[in-house]
């Protein structure tokens, strides 16, 4: 079965539940964050009951699930942050790629133009060996939730679909807003809620794509339920929002802090999508540099002053 998916993360975990679940449980934890709910640090006690509870819920979690089988070969990731830049042609990739020069980042040598473009050769690679193995007979599942990019991936999928002779009764899709960083023990809780790709379905992604290509907007958001192009300030109340928070609880704050905080409020949007948006909001007086970032460090860790 080829699994498609338009998520970092969610292929990284759609291929440790290929197996989640197999045999004894193998031990361990996937995360805590070893601080407690007033922000405090857990003392060296705290941290170890912590832990022990972080291990016993992932043993039953590992003890409840069903591995989904397969392969890592068979997890395809498709994403290509398709709610940013310009989407109207894709006869080749250089009007795409160029709309990212704008985009900055806080590191030196890191060329974001240069990345997309590797990522988008890597992305349209894994689209013609799944339409060359759907054709040869395979099964594919698509997954998809509500993060504007899944809804924009699965879309500009069934418009590469249209002009090829893919069987589409070889096609099903799992569509949840729970998508989201699911934990490899949770997909196949999702694996009954599979339809059929029919042509009608098809036939309305391909026309909401096309939709998108011709209005071609600068940044696309969900916005009463639908994928709407909309204004580069659109977030910009949400960063003002996370902003705020930071200032009442430390005066100045580091710029890094609030891209973190914003990532985990909108993580459909890339990290370099914030840091030059509040870049901008630097250079129109809303917030004051009070210190610049040391030297050799990146530059996102400057402290900001809301003004």
């Amino acid at each position: 079965m080829i699994e498609i998916v338009f998520n970092n993360l969610n292929q990284n975990s759609l291929k440790n539940a290929q197996k989640y679940g197999e045999g004894e449980y193998p031990g361990g934890y996937s995360f805590i964050t070893y601080y407690n709910e007033d922000g405090s640090l857990m003392t060296e006690s705290e941290a170890k009951e912590a832990e022990k509870k972080a291990e016993a819920e992932e043993a039953k979690r590992w003890a409840e699930a069903t591995p989904l089988g397969g392969k890592a070969d068979d997890v395809f990731d498709l994403s290509m942050s398709l709610n940013i830049g310009d989407i109207s042609s894709w006869e080749n990739l250089d009007k795409r790629v160029d709309s990212f020069a704008d985009f900055q980042y806080d590191q030196e040598n890191y060329e974001i133009k240069e990345n997309e473009r590797r990522n988008h050769e890597y992305v349209l690679e894994d689209l013609n060996t799944i339409i060359s193995r759907v054709c040869s007979g395979e099964p594919a599942r698509i997954w998809y939730g509500e993060g504007v990019g899944e809804i924009l991936g699965f879309q500009w999928l069934m418009w590469n679909f249209k002009n090829t002779n893919i069987p589409i009764e070889k096609l099903v899709v799992i569509h949840s807003k729970s998508l989201l960083n699911i934990k490899p023990g949770d997909w196949y809780k999702y694996v009954d809620l599979a339809v059929p790709v029919t042509p009608e379905m098809m036939s309305i992604a391909i026309e909401q794509w096309e939709y998108h290509m011709k209005e071609n907007a600068k940044l696309r958001a969900m916005e009463d339920g639908v994928v709407k192009g909309v204004d580069e300030s659109y977030y910009d109340n949400l960063i003002l929002k996370e902003a705020k928070l930071l200032s009442e609880k430390y005066g100045e704050f580091q710029e890094n802090w609030l891209i973190g905080s914003l990532s985990d409020s909108k993580p459909e949007l890339p990290y370099y999508w914030f840091y030059t948006r509040i870049e901008q909001l630097i250079l129109s007086g809303t917030f004051e540099v009070t210190k610049p970032s040391d030297d050799g460090w990146p530059k996102s860790w400057k402290f900001l002053k809301l003004m």
